[in-house]
């Protein structure tokens, strides 16, 4: 998405695109600062090891091979929920942006002005000019 903003920089798709991303990151940082450290979030059969000093390796320990299976699947889902969340805010966002966007810029089309002397529509496109002063008509 940098890559397609560096090269199109008023390409609004990436700019979402982007955005998106950055959302999606931050709520799977939170999902799993909460599973790893938060006592009420750690999946059932697993426990927090209090003996590590640093990082993140190592800090939840599941005893039994099928309560881990049962976390990871738990995790995949999550992460599964958080991308359609993302996906529906993203495409929610985009169409409320290009809809109030989308009408308001007509490049090449426009209108020709109203006159105040026309009686007839026919004679709306002629406009009387002045004579310039100093100019023989």
């Amino acid at each position: 998405m940098c890559l397609l903003l560096t090269l199109f920089p008023r390409l609004f798709p990436a700019d979402v695109g982007l955005a998106g991303s950055l959302f999606l990151r931050g709520l799977w940082a939170l999902q799993t600062g909460l599973t790893l450290y938060a006592e009420p979030f750690i999946p059932e059969g697993c426990h927090r090891l209090l003996d590590v000093v640093n990082g993140v390796e190592g800090s939840t320990k599941c005893d039994l091979d099928e309560s881990k299976f049962r976390a990871l699947a738990i995790l995949d889902l999550a992460f599964v929920v958080y991308v359609m969340l993302v996906m529906i805010v993203v495409l929610v966002v985009y169409a409320v942006v290009a809809s109030a966007v989308g009408g308001v810029r007509r490049v090449g089309s426009y209108e020709a002005l109203p006159t105040a002397g026309s009686s007839s529509p026919t004679d709306s496109n002629h406009i009387q000019m002045k004579a310039l002063a100093g100019t023989q008509a």
